[in-house]
């Protein structure tokens, strides 16, 4: 077993399930090592409480009272000790006995640095940095809801925290989730990273090692840092990533009802104006047709009206002629015209030369 580690033990002395987690607890070791440029200063004794009965006994022992609820492993740096509430670990999750160790592994070397500096580091620190110790990567849901958060100025300010950190709950959770994502960017933008950072606060205040390892105090980091969350991803998906599953059924439900009722309202935009298009045609065949009939009537009543006024005038000739014959004496109804009338008929002429010659 690599130097410094210590011993695991259980309670109820069950050594081949000590020894397994003794592999688990020098790999622990060695990426805390690692991610924050130091190590175990001294040998750490882990102690792994498979019963609630039993961590509370052993929390009693150290600490005295009940330990607190939300708490799934406590470390206690000034005894290089850890406790771990292995009842409650969660195999495959942030929970599981690796991640547990390497967070609670990391606060005995930050303790370390705390007795090195004189005075403790900020809790949200403190946490953030074993946080990104124990090597957790947030979700792109977390991340997400998160820059959400970020753009609501809905993240309380790490001052805030130095006074009051969460102590249980949903709180603490989120807490835990802000600070190592903070972490992390300060080991991306930092200079050396955090094992700089860590290194720097050893022997300095918390800004004047902030300001050592990016160039800003330690609230200018994290005014920079928001800033930049804020950008990073989209409103929907920040939403979608804040919402529960049923949320997320319900946002999706709605935008499907919101959809139909705009595909319905188009449809029924597009029928009308077919309507008015159809309208509009009938009008203007309407319009042509009774432009064509009004040209048309004009030139038809004029010759009308001068046919009936020559049939009058006809009808006037003859009645006037009627009342003179009727004057002189009643002449025959037939009449013919006057040059007519003074020719001499040729029969009557051939008669009278015949008369005259046989006289």
């Amino acid at each position: 077993m690599p130097a410094g580690l210590g011993v695991v033990e259980f309670p109820a002395r069950q050594d081949a399930a000590a020894r397994r987690v003794e592999g688990i607890f020098a790999r622990c070791a060695d990426a805390v090592q690692r991610r924050l440029g130091r190590g175990l200063a001294r040998p750490a004794r882990v102690v792994l409480c498979d019963t609630e009965v039993a961590f509370a006994k052993r929390f009693r022992e150290v600490a005295g009272g009940a330990p607190p609820d939300y708490a799934l492993a406590i470390a206690f740096a000034d005894r290089d000790l850890i406790l771990v509430r292995t009842a409650r670990l969660q195999p495959g999750t942030w929970s599981d006995l690796e991640s547990t160790l390497s967070h609670e592994l990391a606060h005995l070397v930050l303790g370390d640095v705390e007795r090195a500096r004189g005075r403790r580091l900020p809790r949200w620190l403190n946490e953030g940095l074993a946080e990104f110790a124990s090597g957790r990567a947030l979700l792109p849901r977390e991340r997400s809801a998160l820059a959400g958060q970020a753009r609501l100025g809905a993240i309380p300010s790490f001052a805030e925290w130095a006074e009051a950190f969460p102590q249980h709950g949903e709180a603490t959770g989120r807490a835990y989730t802000t600070t190592c994502a903070f972490v992390g960017w300060v080991d991306a933008e930092g200079i050396d990273g955090v094992p700089g950072l860590v290194q720097r606060l050893r022997g300095a205040t918390v800004d004047e090692a902030f300001t050592g390892a990016l160039g800003w105090t330690a609230a200018e980091a994290e005014d920079a840092w928001l800033e930049q969350l804020a950008v990073e991803h989209s409103w929907w998906s920040s939403i979608l990533h804040s919402l529960n599953l049923w949320g997320v059924v319900t946002l999706i439900a709605l935008a499907a009802f919101v959809r139909q009722g705009l595909r319905t309202r188009r449809l029924r935009r597009e029928l009308i104006r077919q309507d008015e298009r159809e309208d509009a045609r009938r009008a203007a065949r309407l319009a042509v047709a009774q432009g064509e009939a009004e040209h048309d009537q004009p030139e038809a009543d004029h010759v009308a009206e001068e046919g009936l006024a020559g049939h009058i005038e006809v009808q006037e000739h003859e009645h006037q002629a009627r009342e003179r014959d009727q004057e002189h004496g009643g002449a025959p109804q037939n009449v013919l015209p006057e040059a007519l009338a003074e020719q001499p008929d040729p029969a009557s002429a051939a008669q009278q030369q015949t008369d005259q010659d046989q006289h």
